[in-house]
C-alpha cells in the first residue's frame, strides 16, 4: 500500500503559507499546506494507471473520468463495502478537493468512510487517514465544528494504534525474559487505552492480562493474581460468564495457582473454564482440548500418571482431528506424554514420545526455534537421568546453541540449559565445572528475576549440591538455607520444592552423621511429599528410606548406650 499526498501545484505567494485557512491580516487569504492523502490499491487497474497519470499533469477531469471508471469496474467485482472500492472513493474525493468541489469531496470521502465498514478496526490508519481527509474538506468549507470533531476521532484511531504497538513491543520484551522493559511498555499502552477507550474497555482487560503474565513469569503471584482479576472483572460485566474471554482468564488463573503447587485451587479453575468451553465451543475444540491438557499437566506435577495419560490422550484425539499430526499444538501434546513416561522412568516410551515430538517441531518450526531447543533439552533430560552423561551433554549444547543465537546469552531460557549442564557435571562428580555452570545460570538468574524467585532459588539448590558432593557441609548448608528462605516465602511451607529442600538439608545433616537433625529434616520433608504426591512417588520413597536408615542408626546408637 503507498500512499500519497495529492498536492496541488499552483504557485502560490510567499504569503499563502503557515497552515492557517484564514488570515485577517493584510488582506491575503493563507492556504493550508496539509493536503489530502491517497491510498493507492496494491494492484491498481489500467484506468486507476491511467487516472494518476493524468492527476499528475494536472488535468484532474480527465483524472477524475478514469477513477470513476476504476471504481465502476471494482464495485461491479467486489461490491460497495471493500478496501479498495474505500481506497477508490478516496482517490475520486481527493480529485474533488483539488478541483475546489468540496461538497463532492465530503460526498466521496463519506462514501471511503462507509465502503471501509468492520474493516475500519482492521485497518484503522487508513481509516484514520480518510478522516483526516474529511477534516481537511470541512475546514475549507468552514465547518470548523466538524473538522474539529473528525480530526479528534482520527486521532482516538491512531492513539489506539500506537497502543497496540507499545502492547506488541511488551510482549517481545517479555519473551525475551526482559520484564521490566516489558512491564515498562505495557503501561504506555495501559495508559493510553485506558484514557481513549475507558477502563472497562475490552482491549484494557487485555493489558492487564498481559501484565499480569509478566508477574506470573516474574513468580510474583499476588500481582499476577491482581492483574488477572481486574481482566476477569471487565469480561464478566462486558461480555458474560459464558464468553471464551473469560474462561481463558479462569485458565490464567488457575495457572497461578498451579504454580504455587495449589492443585485443588488450580483444578477448580480449569473446571471452571472447561464447563464454559464445552457448553459454548463444544469438546472437539482447539481451545477445549488446551483446557485438557492444563488439568492433566495438574495430575502430572502430582505424580497421578495414569489421570495425566487420560487428560493428555483427550488432548490428542482433539488435536489430531482438528488440526492434523503435524501442527504445532499436536506437538506439545506429544512432549506432555512424554514427560509422563519420563517421570515414570520409561525412558523408551519418553524417547519415542519426544521424538514424534521434535519431527514436527523441526518441520514445521524449523531447527532454530525455542520450541525444537526445549524438546532437545528434554531429550537431554532422558539420558542424564539414565546416567548417559556424554548423551545428554550432547543434547544439552544443541539447545544451547539455539538459545543464544535466537534468545541471547541474558534470557531465562539459556539459564535453565548453563543450569542442566551443570548438572550433567555434577553426576560426573565434576565439582569445578559443575559449579562453573550453576554460577552462569545464576548470574542471569539475579538479574532477570531478582534474589527472590523459584529459578534463583533452584540454582542456589543446585550449587548446594555441588559443595555436599565434596563434603564441604556448611557451605552446602548455607546454599541450601538460602534456596529454602526463597522457597518458604514465594512458593510456601507446603510446596515440594520446599520439600526438596528440607531433604537436602536433612541428606547434608545425614552425611555429618548428624542423625537427630537428619531425622528432623526428613521429617519435616515427608508429611509435604505424601500430601503432594502419592505414598508410592519416588521422591517420597526415598525420604521414607532415609528415615527408616537414619532411625535404624539411633536405634543401634541407643542399644550401645544400655
Amino acid at each position: 500500500m503507498e500512499v500519497r499526498s495529492m498536492s496541488m501545484s499552483n504557485n502560490l505567494t510567499n504569503n499563502q503559507v503557515n497552515g492557517n485557512q484564514y488570515n485577517s491580516g493584510g488582506g491575503t487569504i493563507n492556504i493550508n499546506e496539509q493536503r489530502p492523502q491517497r491510498v493507492d490499491p496494491d494492484s491498481p487497474s489500467p484506468d486507476y494507471k491511467k487516472g494518476l497519470q493524468y492527476f499528475d499533469e494536472l488535468k484532474y477531469s480527465k483524472a477524475l473520468e478514469h477513477f470513476e471508471k476504476a471504481l465502476a469496474e471494482h464495485k461491479e467485482r467486489s461490491g460497495a463495502a471493500h478496501v479498495v472500492t474505500a481506497k477508490l472513493y478516496n482517490s475520486i474525493a481527493s480529485v474533488c478537493y483539488e478541483m475546489a468541489q468540496y461538497d463532492k469531496a465530503e460526498e466521496y470521502y463519506r462514501d471511503a468512510i462507509i465502503a471501509f465498514g468492520d474493516d475500519s478496526e482492521k485497518n484503522n490508519e487508513v481509516y484514520a487517514l480518510f478522516c483526516n481527509n474529511m477534516a481537511l474538506v470541512y475546514l475549507r468549507q468552514g465547518k470548523l465544528t466538524e473538522a474539529l470533531e473528525t480530526n479528534q476521532k482520527a486521532l482516538k484511531i491512531r492513539e489506539t494504534a500506537i497502543a497496540e504497538t507499545y502492547n506488541n513491543i511488551a510482549g517481545i520484551c517479555n519473551e525475551q525474559g526482559k520484564y521490566v522493559e516489558a512491564l515498562v511498555w505495557y503501561q504506555k499502552a495501559l495508559a493510553i487505552r485506558e484514557n481513549v477507550l475507558g477502563k472497562e474497555h475490552q482491549d484494557t482487560a487485555s493489558t492487564y492480562n498481559d501484565i499480569a503474565v509478566v508477574y506470573l513469569d516474574q513468580a510474583d503471584y499476588a500481582k499476577a493474581l491482581e492483574w488477572y482479576q481486574k481482566a476477569l472483572v471487565i469480561y464478566e460485566k462486558s461480555l458474560g460468564k459464558e464468553h471464551p474471554y473469560t474462561s481463558t482468564t479462569y485458565l490464567n488463573i488457575g495457572r497461578v495457582y498451579l504454580d504455587q503447587a495449589n492443585y485443588a485451587k488450580a483444578l477448580e479453575w480449569y473446571q471452571k473454564a472447561l464447563v464454559i468451553c464445552e457448553k459454548i465451543l463444544g469438546k472437539e475444540h482447539p481451545d477445549t482440548a488446551t483446557t485438557y491438557l492444563n488439568i492433566g499437566r495438574i495430575y502430572l506435577d502430582q505424580a497421578n500418571y495414569d489421570k495425566a495419560l487420560e487428560w493428555y490422550q483427550k488432548t490428542l484425539h482433539i488435536y489430531e482431528k482438528v488440526l492434523g499430526k503435524e501442527h504445532s499444538y499436536t506437538a506439545v501434546t506429544y512432549n506432555n506424554i512424554a514427560r509422563v513416561y519420563l517421570d515414570q522412568g520409561n525412558y523408551e516410551k519418553a524417547l519415542e514420545w519426544y521424538q514424534k515430538d521434535l519431527a514436527i517441531s523441526e518441520k514445521v518450526l524449523g531447527k532454530e526455534h525455542p520450541s525444537t531447543a526445549a524438546t532437545y533439552c528434554s531429550i537431554g533430560r532422558i539420558y542424564l537421568d539414565q546416567g548417559d552423561y556424554d548423551k545428554a551433554l550432547e543434547w544439552y549444547h544443541k539447545t544451547l546453541t539455539i538459545e543464544e543465537k535466537i534468545l541471547d546469552k541474558g534470557h531465562p531460557s539459556t539459564a535453565r540449559t548453563y543450569n542442566n549442564i551443570g548438572l550433567v557435571y555434577l553426576g560426573q562428580g565434576d565439582y569445578d565445572q559443575a559449579l562453573e555452570w550453576f554460577h552462569k545460570d545464576l548470574a542471569i538468574s539475579e538479574k532477570v528475576f531478582g534474589k527472590e524467585h523459584p529459578d534463583t532459588a533452584k540454582t542456589y539448590n543446585s550449587i548446594g549440591k555441588v559443595y555436599l558432593g565434596q563434603g564441604n557441609y556448611d557451605q552446602a548448608l548455607e546454599w541450601f538455607q538460602k534456596a529454602l528462605a526463597i522457597r518458604k516465602k514465594v512458593l510456601g511451607k507446603e510446596h515440594p520444592d520446599t520439600a526438596e529442600t528440607y531433604g537436602n538439608i536433612g541428606k547434608d545433616y545425614d552425611e555429618q552423621g548428624d542423625d537427630e537433625q537428619a531425622l528432623e529434616w526428613y521429617q519435616k520433608a515427608l508429611p509435604i511429599l505424601e500430601k503432594v504426591y502419592r505414598m508410592d512417588h519416588p521422591h517420597t520413597k526415598l525420604v521414607r528410606e532415609r528415615i527408616a536408615n537414619v532411625r535404624e542408626r539411633l536405634s543401634i546408637s541407643a542399644r550401645n548406650l544400655e
